[in-house]
């Protein structure tokens, strides 16, 4: 942990403001935590009878914000690999439902880990301008003129969704 601290010490070195007064909490808090923004890449989710799911197979970053929506497509195309069970106790059916899983998450996972460009900066700028420039981008963005723009930019991140199993059920 004192590691942690250090590094924390050391980044913050002379910023500024109430620095000092937050790293010295932070060393007596007993809920601190520090942890980074990882993502997983695996080449499988599946092993036999063993399957990951969610962050456990794919965590996209905090930085996607995609992590809940990646969830639960993965266990809806799970549930819908399987259908109703039947192939379950046969190997090789379990392995072509399995297989057929990861072929219909696999591109959307792919999708949402590429972050948007410059998206680790947005979230965390080093400097006062930074900061200030940040806040303003973020109401800029927001501007309904420019969502086609933003649309095209954020179009291969895996932002897009797919149309929901009603949506589809509805137009049938």
């Amino acid at each position: 942990m004192e590691a942690r601290f250090a590094l924390l010490e050391k980044t913050f070195d002379g910023v500024g403001w109430r620095t000092r007064e937050f790293l010295a909490a932070a060393r007596t808090a007993r809920d601190f935590a520090l942890d980074t923004y990882d993502q997983i890449h695996m080449p499988n989710w599946t092993d036999d009878r063993v399957i990951l799911l969610g962050d456990a197979a794919w965590c996209a970053s905090p930085l996607s914000g995609l992590g809940t929506a990646l969830g639960l497509s993965g266990a809806a195309a799970l549930a819908d690999a399987f259908g109703d069970g039947s192939g379950l106790g046969d190997d090789r059916v379990r392995a072509q439902l399995l297989a057929e899983y990861e072929r219909r998450m696999r591109p959307r996972v792919t999708a949402a880990q590429k972050l948007i460009p410059g998206r680790v900066d947005m979230v965390a700028p080093k400097t006062r301008f930074g900061i200030r420039f940040n806040a303003l981008v973020m109401r800029i963005v927001q501007w309904p003129i420019l969502l086609p723009l933003m649309a095209k930019v954020a179009g291969d991140s895996g932002h897009l969704t797919e149309p929901s199993r009603e949506a589809v059920a509805s137009k049938r």
